[in-house]
């Protein structure tokens, strides 16, 4: 017997659903239930009338209106999305399902400033999440709050040691306020970890030509080109002038 084909079962939920709904028309938890239904058959448009239906019924209904941004992000309506997750954390202030889809929904449109303040306190509620303070270190790194970067990233070796993607960004944080010895121990330390990681071998061989360690930087080119890593046309011409050599010696 062949199994049933799973998108069948959710199209029988979702047509169930429907005529339920339409001999309850003022139920909000069948809008709500039905909404689920269309979103995971992938009917954004449908879902998003169902979701749309119940906050008019229930407007003080969270999940809903959390579930109505899901679809609006979905069909492109951002701000629609936003507004929609606003009004879901207004009504469920601890829902952190809301809150990191209005993250996303903050980052997709170039918000970033509100979608790193309201990442910091995530953090602050879930101190223990990886994941989350890495990424939040990426942020901060973007927007040159090198300090505060450092912050995250120090919690982020804390929970996982072992993330060179961390290391690299504690470097470049170091690298950009001056701190250079720190910096390439830092990065060296990420090279521990992930002896592949191309930025951090990048990182190295040009800060190792700004700091005049021009046998050093020949060295990290090298091994950049042994990984098959490509390197700037224009900087391994400053070194070559800087250092008077053609190559690694």
């Amino acid at each position: 017997m062949r199994p049933r084909d799973p998108l069948a079962k959710l199209r029988e939920t979702a047509a169930q659903l429907e005529a339920m709904a339409a001999e309850e028309p003022d139920n909000p938890e069948l809008q709500y239930k039905l909404g689920n239904a269309y979103f995971d058959l992938g009917a954004y448009v449908e879902a998003q009338r169902a979701f749309a239906r119940a906050v008019a019924l229930k407007p003080d209904y969270a999940a809903a209106h959390c579930n109505l941004g899901l679809c609006l992000r979905k069909l492109g309506d951002y701000e629609g999305a936003i507004r929609a997750y606003e009004r879901s954390l207004e009504l469920e202030p601890e829902d952190t399902v809301a809150l990191n889809n209005l993250i996303v929904a903050f980052r997709a449109v170039g918000r970033l400033d509100e979608a790193v303040s309201l990442m910091l306190d995530l953090a602050e509620r879930t101190p223990d999440d990886a994941a989350l303070h890495a990424d939040l270190s990426e942020y901060l790194l973007r927007m040159e709050r090198y300090e505060e970067a450092i912050a995250i990233c120090r919690r982020v070796l804390e929970l996982d040691p072992g993330r060179p993607g961390n290391y690299y960004n504690l470097g470049t944080c170091y690298y950009r306020l001056g701190r250079l010895d720190t910096a390439l121990t830092t990065w060296l330390t990420a090279l521990a970890h992930d002896p592949g990681h191309v930025a951090t071998r990048r990182a190295l061989a040009t800060a190792y030509w700004e700091a005049g360690d021009y046998q050093a930087a020949w060295k990290a080119v090298g091994e950049c080109e042994a990984r098959g890593i490509t390197l700037d046309g224009e900087f391994i011409q400053r070194l070559q002038e800087d250092s008077g050599q053609l190559g690694p010696e």
